[in-house]
């Protein structure tokens, strides 16, 4: 069902939020308490996925206008929410029309608002180093930051940034793995290593954002699979050589875990001019791993770990078994009973917790586990 966002004022104060009743009902309800609020916009027929990330991601920017007690009003010009919203929304639709092929992959010009924002941040910049104005100066700079980093995600469709996820209804936030589907096999040890470790690391890498994406769980909540990773190291001090042997190794590691990686040196926003900026992206795209996510074997795990856990008289480490296929986020999506997670997974990534005594000892654990996942789906 489609959500609309909409943005009110009451003469003061601006609030921006999301709905799926006609927007029409929710100012009735606004009214009984406050008769002074009035419509300012509404955007309608978005996503879910879209709604919560536009109405976290102004919230985000305007953070440090946050009045009242609730914390849901904010005392800025709803003309500036409006045109944010606006700007955010118009990304959120240009993305539903997008190749298979990512932007990172292009040279993209930088645009003349991140232009405009570039300098204003590298301006915060200069005048933190000379003013010393303190909080209020390091706020303005975190507000365009902020911004830019939201125009960046929709420009090069990298997802959510990391800030903008409502902690309230995100019960899981994977961290970047490896892409299974697409990592090179020559390149083993790293690949186990790297699974084994449960997150990435890129060569060089600092001054990381990272950007997400959302998957529906029961109860209105949401897992956040991570679909982008940014890195902003300083370059200024390098030779064009010395930068370019640097991002080579980047794109070597990548490859042999299943990313692609990209320089767009133009748009980093650190430190403006100072600063490089490689983007790094998984090769299986999000929407596709959202859809596999929606009727995997991990997904039945993770909404019902805590009940899972409580279980009387279960096998052999299964506590163990319940909480690696929640927490590894490169578990795979595809995987319909034991064999096939052992011949595909456990065993060719080093995983299984075999020894020679007890070969295969979290068998019994997999195999209840998948009998209770079918079942499910067969009531």
């Amino acid at each position: 069902m489609a959500f609309c966002l909409y943005i009110v004022a009451d003469g003061k104060n601006s609030k921006v939020g999301i709905t799926q009743r006609p927007f029409s009902e929710r100012l009735s309800e606004y009214h009984t308490h406050n008769p002074n609020v009035q419509q300012i916009a509404v955007f309608e027929s978005l996503s879910e996925e879209d709604a919560r990330r536009i109405e976290s991601a102004i919230k985000v920017y305007f953070k440090s206008d946050r009045v009242g007690k609730g914390k849901e009003w904010f005392g800025v010009d709803p003309t500036k929410m409006r045109a944010l919203a606006s700007s955010l929304v118009s990304g959120s639709i240009e993305k539903q029309s997008t190749s298979p092929i990512l932007p990172l992959m292009h040279s993209i010009h930088v645009s003349n608002e991140a232009w405009e924002l570039l300098e204003e941040i590298g301006k915060y910049i200069e005048r933190d180093k000379t003013e010393k104005e303190g909080q209020k100066l390091l706020e303005k700079k975190r507000q365009a930051k902020a911004k830019y980093e939201i125009l960046l995600s929709d420009t090069f469709k990298l997802g959510m940034p990391k800030e903008t996820l409502d902690r309230h209804t995100v019960s899981l936030k994977d961290p970047p793995c490896v892409d299974i589907a697409n990592c090179d096999p020559i390149n083993r040890n790293i690949i186990c290593e790297s699974i084994r470790k449960n997150f990435l690391k890129f060569p060089d890498e600092d001054h990381v954002r990272a950007f997400y994406r959302l998957a529906p769980l029961g109860s209105s909540s949401h897992a956040a699979f991570c679909t982008a990773i940014a890195s902003m190291p300083y370059i200024d001090h390098l030779t064009d050589e010395e930068w370019g042997a640097s991002v080579q190794k980047m794109q070597k590691y990548a490859n042999t875990v299943g990313w692609y990686c990209a320089a767009h040196d133009d748009w980093s926003w650190h430190y403006p001019t100072k600063t490089g900026l490689v983007l790094f992206q998984p090769k299986s795209s999000s929407d596709h791993k959202v859809k596999m996510f929606g009727n995997s074997f991990r997904k039945f795990v993770i909404e019902r770990e805590k009940l899972l856990l409580a279980s009387h008289d279960p096998p052999k480490s299964w506590d163990l078994v319940i909480r690696d296929v929640v927490h590894d986020a490169s578990f795979p999506l595809d995987v319909s009973s034991w064999e096939d997670l052992y011949g595909h997974y456990l065993e060719p990534f080093e995983l299984a917790y075999d020894d020679d005594d007890h070969p295969h000892h979290e068998k019994e654990a997999f195999k209840v586990l998948f009998e209770a996942w079918h079942k499910s789906k067969s009531q």
